[in-house]
């Protein structure tokens, strides 16, 4: 699939990611989909995602993620997707289960498979709520850019501002100093 960008779907399938799922199927190297709890609960976007995996045939895993936000109570938008989040439409039970139950996991490690990545952890912050702390380390700084400049990598960075994460920054270190990047 050279020249489409390669992406994890992190998403909360309702009626609106049903369409984004279609969309990355088609235009897109699509790596993995992972579900959170959002529009319905994560029983029902992880079922929903399964159902679009099986109703498009696509051969991508699909990983369960978390069943609430980091910060937040959680928020459902049954009034406007329906009780299981695709407008109550009767699909096919899903013809498998989750490949896994560790969405972050399978973000890491999709990251990790990048070429030049050395290593790759991300891991709550224990003394600050809701902050996730990143940190990688790159064969070369051609490497460390190539990855920043990966859709998949701005798409995550951006979706961390905007479901309430503390606080997101990138530093380099050397071993000898430390440099803000982001």
């Amino acid at each position: 699939m050279a020249g489409r960008p390669r992406i994890i779907l992190d998403c909360d399938p309702g009626v609106d990611d049903a369409i984004a799922i279609i969309t990355a199927a088609r235009w897109t190297d699509l790596v993995a989909i992972t579900s959170v709890s959002g529009n319905v609960g994560i029983e029902h976007t992880t079922a929903n995602a399964l159902r679009m995996r099986d109703l498009l045939d696509i051969d991508v895993p699909v990983h369960r993620g978390a069943e609430r936000p980091l910060v937040a109570e959680p928020f459902h938008a049954r009034h406007v997707h329906g009780m299981t989040g695709l407008a109550d439409v009767e699909l096919p039970v899903p013809d498998l289960e989750p490949d896994s139950h560790d969405a972050v996991a399978a973000i890491v490690d999709a990251t990790r498979a990048e070429e030049g990545c050395l290593e790759y952890v991300m891991a709550a912050d224990p003394l600050v709520a809701g902050k996730l702390n990143l940190f990688e380390r790159w064969e070369s700084d051609e490497h460390l850019g190539a990855h920043q400049r990966a859709d998949h990598s701005r798409t995550f960075q951006r979706s961390l501002r905007d479901c309430g994460v503390a606080g997101v920054s990138i530093d380099r270190y050397d071993g000898a100093t430390v440099t803000k990047v982001l």
